[in-house]
């Protein structure tokens, strides 16, 4: 701990300097507080000389002196103000001063320390080190977020070092800010964080309480009584030492007893817990919202601050400790501050993760993947699924990689049933067994565990990672019978025994030898409907919900989810999972205090169907589950954009804050935080929401991106380490079980087989397409379906996290190519972030349209068109290959994703929503964002209608006819004239290649184009008409914001209605922006703007249509 001095003259300040270094201060403070002709023996230049001539040089190093501003600064001439605070930096480089603490001062300034700091000329090697204030406590949030653009803006001067934050009183603010620094600490490594405190007494209470210090917000209950303030006091302590702050005591200490007496009062004994390692620094754009009215639990409640046995307070801050070295000759590790690190379905990944290194960087890490049994309507789809249970598998093999030991390399798989632990001896070692309910809908099972005869029985993981079956798309929503697994086995190093299925149980059983210790742990939760009770012994969660009100994670997601967490070639870590189940008995603690969580939490809106608030209440009480089982202090996860996602963070928040427990929300998922984004109505260059109108807004919301972080070279393991079931046991797009009880087929396994799923192959793939020629020919041959290089097959790493948006943003930035060569494919993480700002501006975008009138419009109900839609039957080659690829691969090229979207709405006259969800459940990349957005877009009821409508017949994305081949290879025999209109070819033809319309190959399901988009085109013009309220003098649509604005969006001219109702002529008799017809022959009525003359030309394709999906 430091100590500030507090002096009148030159002898006071020498006796009270050296009183503290010879009680064991690390380093001394000296404040400037006068101007020099107030107090020339305490000016900042003459006290370190006065100092200088008392200490020796190592003890001149831990001076700090302040100088401010305030009492430094000649109004009238700012270049004389930034001459003497550089002579001074000169001057207290000699005297071996390392830092300085440069501030402003109270009041205001034209040249304060940012404009100095700014112009600052004098060399880093010629002065010593800078630090600045930063004030967390500002009760008015929008001066806090002024606060932090200043820091951010000295930070971008490169000149500072050390931030030091100011004395306040209420920890939540302070814990917020620490996460925002935690953002600062990842670009900028060396920075260094101090922290101050008081020492309460009556005396310094009452004066506070008569005359308070400008700048210092303490709190009523603070100035309340001494006890108060040093319970609160104790709080900000804990609160520094879990981020690495180290402590600066502002009181004045006299004697060695009163130092001795400060720091008992503090809980500062020898053996509390030190201000953790600082050599592994959080990664970027962090910040948790505090949430109004969200308040610590009374002091009363709140235990004071335990002591550690881990090294004192003011020792010299550890290193960064890898897990092999981390333990004691036991092998135990070293107890140490715990957090855990909650993983999502967005951020699978270790680099450029901040949420890991803030964790890493604050003590002992448990990575945590809740996956409740109940999920929300727009959770993961399928195909989302089976990738996530690849990712997850994959997260695993590398934590284990990477922070991997001789006594952590192997898996510990334990279960527990329905939250119930059992334990019994199997000679002289422990044995565990516990029993994991799988499925939902049918009355529960127990198995009881068997210590003379373990079950044993294939293993739900296994050593290659083979996974077993899941089930086909059709037969997604089938109800699987009740499955059990059992775990009974000695507790400790774990073999995996063999696997079996009995009826609709299976087994899983771990046995082993000694005590398992990780350096880093991973949990993933499970939640099922059953009654659960669950006993103390584990640590980190993902958890997963099996039941949704419309839409959850597509089945293609799902089977890419399921790759994705495979964490086992980076940690050596356990990737722990847990199935909370939506119900649970009432004495459940941990459901209790999450269901009282929920009750106090706003519900966002789109998120306010039964299953989200399931999720969020379960996976809240694992998290409650696992921290109070691993003792952990804070818990740290990227922020969700999602409504879903954000009523489980608010549960989440409310419920650990409710037991004292740190919560640090950090960005990671977009290049820029949608709610810093502002959009003022009306036009701005473009229409409201486009994409150049966003981008001015997102460059005027902050600094730039910043450049991504690597993974954190070292992590420390916690000291237990909870129970974990099998990945398999998730039921990650798992094959169904039928009504017969036989198991449906292994969908996912073809699917993806043509995907390398984790994070290397993922920066791999980023490589091979920046810089081998992909990114160069990108601007050319985007719209080639044929050419599979064309364009990135990124997008499902970019969803899952497995690739972060600030990497891929850099890694053009870097390729050197011309702006014309890159300028399309750069933008293409705007529109993801486009996407989601739109999703938070109006969060029921997936099923209701933005523009409001457009819900009375007239769609069809043609389930046999949807189908054979689906299905890729509808006898327009184009579109049944992109369908069938969809359906196979869990991918579609982005051009093709725009000609079967546009064949659905224009010519089959069917919802978006049905669009939108078929998409969902089938994409391994299904964003919820993207998909909406750009659906939404395809049925004109968004933000930016799609000026176009591509050809179905034309195949100006296939001129090869290579991809039509490969997808509908009853076609494969026809010249590539006739390949994409095989009814255009003569009966000669179509006998040679084998083809039979209407056999081999169905009819086509809309015979006349043109005549079927009359229908929809008319449908929405009488729409459009009956709504007229929503019409403006320019014939454009009305929407009205959130503020309560009222802002145009852009409307397509043949759309455009006067104010009684009737087509509304092109501006100066012109056909205007979005009239112009498709040139296809057999035309396709009216079609609109850019591209569309360009649907018919193999050489342009859609050069110019703009599109994320």
């Amino acid at each position: 701990m430091r100590a500030e001095v507090f002096a009148k003259d030159t002898q006071s300040l020498v006796a009270a300097s050296r009183l503290l270094l010879s009680v064991g201060a690390r380093g001394i403070n000296v404040p400037n507080k006068a101007t020099v002709a107030q107090n020339p023996e305490l000016a900042p230049a003459a006290a370190l000389h006065s100092l200088a001539a008392a200490l020796a040089k190592t003890e001149m190093e831990g001076i700090c002196p302040h100088y401010s501003l305030k009492f430094n600064n000649d109004a009238r001439d700012p270049a004389s103000t930034l001459r003497r605070f550089e002579a001074f930096c000169e001057e207290a480089a000699s005297l071996h001063v390392r830092e300085i603490l440069l501030v402003s001062g109270s009041g205001s300034r034209s040249f304060d320390s940012l404009a100095c700091l700014k112009a600052l000329t004098l060399p880093a090697e010629r002065r010593p080190a800078i630090g600045v204030a930063f004030n967390p406590f500002f009760p008015d949030r929008a001066a806090r977020m002024r606060e932090r653009a200043r820091l951010r803006q000295k930070l971008n001067t490169g000149a500072v070092s050390a931030i030091w934050l100011q004395i306040g009183s209420d920890v939540l603010l302070l814990r917020e800010a620490l996460a925002f620094l935690a953002e600062l600490r990842g670009v900028h490594p060396a920075l260094r964080l101090y922290g101050s405190v008081f020492l309460p007494s009556r005396k310094l209470l009452a004066q506070l309480k008569f005359r308070p210090w400008n700048g210092v917000f303490l709190s009523a209950e603070y100035l309340s009584s001494v006890e108060v303030a040093s319970t609160i006091t104790c709080r900000v302590l804990d609160a520094y030492a879990t981020h690495g702050v180290e402590p600066l005591l502002e009181s004045a200490v006299r004697s060695r007893a009163e130092w001795r007496a400060a720091r008992e009062q503090l809980g500062l004994s020898p053996d509390i817990p030190a201000a953790l390692s600082t050599a592994e620094d959080p990664a970027a754009d962090a910040t948790e919202a505090t949430e109004p009215g969200l308040s610590e639990p009374p002091l009363s409640k709140r235990p004071r601050r335990q002591s550690n046995p881990v090294a004192p307070v003011d020792a010299e801050p550890a290193a960064a400790v890898s897990p092999a070295t981390s333990a004691g000759a036991s092998g135990a590790a070293a107890p140490t501050a715990c957090s855990l690190v909650w993983f999502r379905t967005f951020d699978i990944r270790l680099a450029d993760h901040a949420p890991l290194r803030a964790a890493a960087s604050a003590g002992a890490v448990c990575p945590c993947f809740v996956w409740p049994a109940r999920r929300g309507t727009w959770s993961l789809g399928g195909a989302a699924q089976a990738w996530l249970r690849e990712a997850l598998r994959s997260l695993a093999g590398g934590l284990r990689e990477h922070y991997s030991s001789s006594d952590y390399s192997r898996v510990d798989l334990r279960l527990a049933s329905s939250y119930s632990v059992h334990r019994s001896r199997h000679g002289t070692e422990p044995v565990i067994c516990r029993v994991l309910l799988l499925a939902t809908g049918v009355a529960e099972r127990s198995a009881q565990p068997s210590a003379a005869q373990p079950q044993e029985i294939e293993s739900a993981i296994t050593s290659n990672g083979e996974s077993n079956e899941y089930p086909a798309p059709a037969e997604r929503n089938a109800v699987p019978a009740m499955e059990l697994v059992n775990d009974s086995g000695p507790v400790s190093q774990c073999s995996v025994s063999s696997v079996g299925a009995h009826k609709s149980q299976r087994f899983c059983a771990v046995r082993g030898g000694g005590r398992m210790a990780a350096s880093t742990f991973s949990v993933f939760f499970l939640p099922v409907k059953a009654k659960s009770t669950y006993k103390k012994n584990g640590l980190s969660v993902l958890c997963l919900a099996r039941e949704a009100r419309h839409m959850v994670v597509g089945g293609a997601a799902q089977a890419w989810l399921r790759e994705a967490l495979r964490l086992r070639e980076h940690y050596s870590s356990r990737l722990v999972l847990r199935a909370p189940s939506g119900g649970g008995d009432a004495s459940d603690e941990y459901l209790a205090a999450a269901a009282a969580a929920s009750s106090k939490v706003a519900v966002p809106r789109g998120a306010d169907c039964a299953a989200a608030e399931a999720e969020a209440v379960t996976t809240a009480a694992e998290l409650l589950r696992l921290a109070d089982e691993s003792s952990a202090r804070a818990v740290y996860w990227h922020r969700s954009y999602e409504p879903e996602g954000q009523r489980v963070e608010a549960v989440v928040r409310e419920a650990l804050r409710g037991r004292g427990i740190a919560c640090v929300a950090m960005a990671g998922a977009l290049l820029y935080e949608p709610a810093a984004v502002h959009c003022p109505a009306g036009w701005q260059g473009g229409h409201w929401g486009t994409l150049m109108p966003f981008l001015r807004a997102c460059e005027r919301s902050g600094p730039p991106p910043t450049r991504p972080t690597e993974r954190p070279v070292a992590m420390q393991p916690p000291c237990a380490w909870p129970a974990s079931g099998a990945l398999e046991d998730l039921r990650l797009a798992a094959p169904p079980v039928l009504s017969g009880g036989s198991v449906g087929r292994d969908w996912s396994a073809a699917m993806m087989a043509g995907w390398e799923v984790s994070e290397a192959a993922a920066a791999r793939a980023m490589a091979d397409f920046v810089g081998g020629g992909g990114l160069a020919g990108y601007e050319a041959r985007r719209s080639r379906a044929d050419e599979p290089s064309a364009v990135s097959r990124l997008s499902a790493f970019l969803r899952f996290g497995q690739l972060s948006p600030r990497a891929l943003h850099f890694a053009v930035r870097d390729a050197g190519l011309p702006r014309e060569q890159v300028k399309t494919f750069a933008r293409r993480l705007h529109w993801r972030d486009l996407a989601s700002f739109h999703l938070s501006v109006f969060p029921e975008m997936p099923w209701r349209p933005i523009r409001a009138h457009y819900a009375s419009h007239e769609w069809s109900g043609d389930a046999s068109a949807l189908r054979a839609w689906q299905r890729g039957n509808t006898g327009f080659p184009m579109v049944d290959a992109g369908m069938r690829c969809l359906y196979a691969t869990g991918w579609m090229h982005q051009s093709v994703r725009m000609v079967v979207a546009s064949f659905l709405i224009e010519y089959l006259g069917i919802s978006w929503v049905d669009g939108a969800r078929w998409f969902h459940d089938t994409l391994v990349d299904a964003d919820l964002a993207i998909n909406s957005m750009m659906w939404q877009n395809a049925g004109r009821s968004g933000i930016d209608q799609w000026n176009f409508v591509l050809s179905p017949e034309t195949g100006s994305q296939d001129p090869s006819g290579g991809y039509v081949r490969k997808w509908v290879p009853e076609l494969a025999g026809l010249p590539t004239k006739h390949l994409h209109a095989p009814w255009k070819a003569p009966a000669a033809t179509l006998s040679a290649a084998g083809v039979e319309l209407g056999a081999t190959y169905p009819h086509r399901i809309v015979p006349d184009l043109p005549a079927a988009r009359r229908i929809t085109v008319a449908a929405l013009l009488r729409m459009r008409a009956s709504s007229l309220d929503f019409n403006d003098a320019g014939g454009y649509d009305l929407i009205t914001l959130p503020t309560g604005e009222t802002t145009r969006v852009f409307t397509k001219q043949e759309f455009r209605l006067t104010a009684s109702g009737l087509p509304k002529p092109p501006p100066n008799g012109s056909r205007g922006r979005g009239s112009a017809r498709s040139r296809h022959t057999s035309g396709g009525g009216r079609a609109s703007g850019r591209g569309a003359q360009l649907q018919g030309k193999v050489s342009t394709g859609q050069k110019k249509i703009s599109s994320f999906f």
